[in-house]
């Protein structure tokens, strides 16, 4: 996804002065991680090998699944709010005429 793709590449931009200040005031190696997952759980090809290199992160599985029911629970909850204020909106023409 091309989405993604742009995202892994402003994130990476975006910590790099980060990565280099820890490593210049603590003389420690640094590496930004870029695991991106977009909304419908699409994470790119070679993600794999960043999955190694984080501690706690075991498998793609569970990083998409946590993705999937995030933008489930979202979408409900957009579909919801925008349920209940059409109701509202038409309740109130109603009353107008």
């Amino acid at each position: 996804d091309d989405n993604v793709s742009l995202k892994e590449m402003e994130k990476l931009s975006k910590y790099k002065d980060l990565e280099i200040e820890v490593t210049r005031m603590w003389n420690l190696k640094t590496e930004t991680i870029p695991i991106m997952v977009g909304a419908f759980g699409i994470i790119k090809k070679y993600s794999d090998k960043y999955i190694t290199k984080t501690p706690g992160l075991t498998n793609i599985y569970n990083i998409q699944k946590i993705a999937l029911l995030h933008t489930s629970y979202a979408k409900h909850f957009q579909y919801s709010n925008n349920k209940s204020i059409t109701a509202h909106t038409q309740g109130t023409q109603s009353c107008a005429r």
